[in-house]
Parts: C-alpha cells; sequence; structure tokens
C-alpha cells in the first residue's frame, strides 16, 4: 500500500525557484514529498516512487528525497523529514547569528541547494541565484552578491564548495570586485569536500567569515561547523582500526574512529529498490542508520578524531588500502603532498595485477615537471615508506570533480589508468620491499 506521491522538481544549475512552493507544501506535510533532480535528466524511478506508510510519517512527513552518489557513483536515495530539514536550518540560524538572505550558487537539487532554499522559506526570503549554465563563473558571482547586498536587508549569506572558493579567491587577485562581494557576506558556508587548509589560510587573510562545514545527504547538509556540532546534534567516534602497520594511518591511537553523527538532523534512511516479487518499494533502508533510545544514528565512512572536543577528520574508512601485503591510509599520502607543495591533490588506488593495488595521485601545482614529480615521491616515501609513493603521478590544471564539487574518485582513476599512462611520472621508490610498479 502506498502513501504519499513524490513529486519530481526539475531545477536548472542553482536555480532554486521551482522548489519554493512545492518544498513549503511538503514540509507543512500539505503536500507532496519533492524529489528535485538536474532539468534534462530523467529522475530515478526508485526516487520517485509513492512512499510507502513505513517510509513516511504523518506527524513528520517526508519533505524531500534527495539522491547522492558521493564520489563513487553509486546513486542512493535519501529519504529527508520535514523535521530534518527544519532542524538544520533552524541550527544554521543560531550559529550564525540569525536568518538571512542567501546567495544559491550550487546545484539546487543537492542537499546544500536545497537547505539554502529551506532556510529562504524559514526566514521567509527568496534566495538569489546564480547562473550555472556556462560554468562557475567569479565575475558574475561578484554581480549576483552585490546585487543581493543593494536589495536585501539584515544578514547575507552563501554556500560553496572548496573549488569554487578556490576560484573566487584566485580571481580576486586580479578582480577586486569579488574580494569584495566575498566580504559583503556575514558567512560563506564551505562543505561538499575538505576545505584544503591553504586556502582556508587565504580566505582568512582577504578578510573572509569562511565556516567550513562537515555533512552528508544523510545528514541534512552540513552539520559540524568547524569541527563543532550544530545545537541538537552529536557526534561520537566508534572503534574503527585500519589495521597493523598501516602506512602513515592514524587509527592505532584510541581516540579516533568511524564517525557517527546523532541528533535530529539525522534522514529516515535510504529509498530501497522494488521488490521483485511484488514490484513495491521495500521500505527505507538501515544501512548506516539506526534508533537508540529514540534518537537517530548515522554511521559515516569517514574516520575522524576530537582534539579537545573538535571534531577532525583523517580521511574515509575505504581510504586505506592494501598495496604488496601493506596497509596504506590514502589520506595520509594526500597531507604529505600537501606539505611538500602540492596546491591540491587527490590520492586514489588503482588496481594492480602484482600488487593488488598501487597508489596513484592527480596534482595540481606547484611545477608539472618531472623533478617535482620526484620531489613528491620522495617526500611521501620518507614520510610514510615505499609502499605510500603514489607509482603513478599525474600533474594537472584542475581536480576532476562530480556535478556537485566535490572530488570525482572515479574520473581521476580513469585519468590514472596504467593503461594510459602518458603523462604520468613512473618512478622506482620502492626497493628490494616493494619495486616500482610495472604497468608499461
Amino acid at each position: 500500500m502506498t502513501g504519499r506521491p513524490v513529486l519530481p522538481v526539475p531545477v536548472v544549475g542553482a536555480d532554486g525557484g521551482p522548489l519554493l512552493a512545492p518544498l513549503r507544501a511538503a514540509l507543512s506535510g500539505a503536500g507532496p514529498a519533492v524529489a528535485p533532480h538536474a532539468a534534462g535528466r530523467e529522475p530515478s524511478a526508485q526516487a520517485v516512487a509513492p512512499l510507502r506508510e513505513d517510509e513516511d510519517g504523518a506527524e513528520d512527513p517526508v519533505a524531500a528525497v534527495v539522491s547522492t552518489t558521493g564520489s563513487t557513483g553509486r546513486a542512493k536515495h535519501v529519504l529527508l523529514d520535514a523535521s530534518a530539514l527544519l532542524a538544520g536550518a533552524a541550527a544554521t540560524h543560531d550559529v550564525l547569528g540569525g536568518a538571512g538572505s542567501w546567495l544559491l550558487a550550487v546545484p539546487a537539487h543537492t542537499v546544500a541547494g536545497v537547505q539554502v532554499v529551506v532556510r529562504s522559506l524559514v526566514a521567509g526570503t527568496r534566495p538569489a541565484v546564480l547562473d550555472l549554465a556556462g560554468g562557475f563563473d567569479p565575475a558574475a558571482f561578484a554581480r549576483e552578491a552585490s546585487a543581493l547586498a543593494g536589495r536585501a536587508r539584515g544578514r547575507r549569506y552563501t554556500s560553496l564548495v572548496p573549488a569554487q572558493l578556490d576560484l573566487l579567491l584566485e580571481a580576486g587577485t586580479a578582480q577586486p570586485e569579488v574580494l569584495e562581494a566575498l566580504r559583503g557576506f556575514d558567512a560563506v558556508l564551505v562543505g561538499g569536500a575538505a576545505l584544503p587548509p591553504a586556502v582556508r589560510a587565504r580566505a582568512t587573510a582577504a578578510g573572509l567569515r569562511v565556516v567550513g562545514t562537515y555533512g552528508m545527504t544523510e545528514t541534512c547538509g552540513g552539520c559540524v561547523y568547524d569541527g563543532v556540532p550544530l545545537p541538537g546534534v552529536g557526534v561520537a567516534l566508534e572503534p574503527w582500526p585500519p589495521g597493523a602497520g598501516a602506512a602513515g594511518a592514524a587509527g592505532a591511537d584510541a581516540s579516533t574512529g568511524r564517525v557517527v553523527v546523532t541528533g535530529p538532523v539525522v534522514a529516515r534512511g535510504y529509498r530501497r529498490p522494488a521488490a521483485p516479487s511484488s514490484g513495491a518499494p521495500s521500505g527505507p533502508s538501515d544501512e548506516g542508520f539506526e534508533v537508540v533510545a529514540g534518537v537517530r544514528r548515522f554511521r559515516t565512512a569517514d574516520r575522524g578524531v576530537l582534539v579537545e572536543g573538535l571534531l577532525q577528520l583523517l580521511g574515509r574508512t575505504d581510504d586505506v588500502v592494501t598495496s604488496g601485503g601493506v596497509n596504506v591510509a590514502l589520506d595520509a599520502v594526500d597531507r604529505v603532498l600537501r606539505e611538500a607543495g602540492a596546491r591540491d591533490c587527490l590520492v586514489v588506488a588503482v588496481p594492480s595485477q602484482r600488487w593488488g593495488s598501487v597508489v596513484a595521485a592527480l596534482v595540481v601545482g606547484p611545477d608539472a615537471g618531472p623533478t617535482a614529480a620526484r620531489a613528491l615521491q620522495d617526500a611521501v616515501r620518507d614520510r610514510l615508506g615505499a609502499a605510500a609513493v603514489p607509482r603513478l603521478l599525474r600533474h594537472v590544471d584542475r581536480l576532476p570533480t562530480t556535478g556537485v564539487g566535490k572530488p570525482d574518485r572515479v574520473a581521476a582513476v580513469a585519468l590514472l589508468s596504467p593503461g594510459d599512462a602518458a603523462g604520468a611520472h613512473l618512478g622506482d621508490h620502492g626497493g628490494t620491499d616493494h619495486p616500482t610498479e610495472e604497468t608499461t
């Protein structure tokens, strides 16, 4: 037996206008749940199937079904209750200093875009929209921000991914109006991926109030701001040993573990595909979700550590790979590459017939020559050992990202495929214990 329908809502880029009325009705329970999706792409049949009674609640209706693929390409459809979305919006306003007007600069079909719309509905404002049809343009961002400043009273906010902030800071060196526009916001939320320390430092030096957020679709977006959980949100660490002898893995310390988020912002669960026998949806999935003493919990795929009460992320639980029998923490390799001079990087594992997996990396700056590549590989070997050295290292102008600005690991693996090693730097840094990957 089915319950409320799910309304597909096509949106173009960051244009959250089509979401305003149906999402307002969905939050109150007076209308169907909404399933925002990128215009021109058919929504998943699984996402827009009518809600089963065990997927919905009369007192707390599902307001939105938001699809997410993360960085691996596996699609999941998340059931977001009205109470969860509203709790996230209220907590954000509490932390930032009050409700305000928003510039929507991220795709409106993502949870970050949906939350900007929810916050605007709560504040009684209409979000300004950045046209993303031709890609992210810093000059266009500055114009929209200035226009918002001219017509909006009170506080002003925007939400970005790290790559967008990096582009804005870069453009600001030649276009001072871009930095002036950024300085006009009472807060710039930055999430969707880890905020590189160098980018944060540049933003701070430019006089911006940048707030690094951590969260996911399953937690209604960012729920930890600058390491501090939002009001009502709890963060716990579940023991998760990455394995003895991990190269650079920070998991031997008992204070580290899998991040578990609790509180009112946690989603109801995932939609499951239709059961083959009946053709009916099989109810919300409890994958990663649980309810303990009436409180929802979500077990993330991230590792973290609490330092004086602040959450610091260490990488994903699946970021420890085995290469030639030695465990390697990819996030540790990432940190060393950045400390050795890489402006940005994306570290992945690529399959190897000989070693099972080998470490590979896409690197932005500081130099694209083989000498610079060798220096980066040497730094990793010195700090983490031979197994952690990126056997395939390719310099790129910009890292590949998904449609929502997150690092695209699938695309990175394709770019670093051993069968396409043109332009990749293969270095013999393994010594006798871990010889150079022989793939070409």
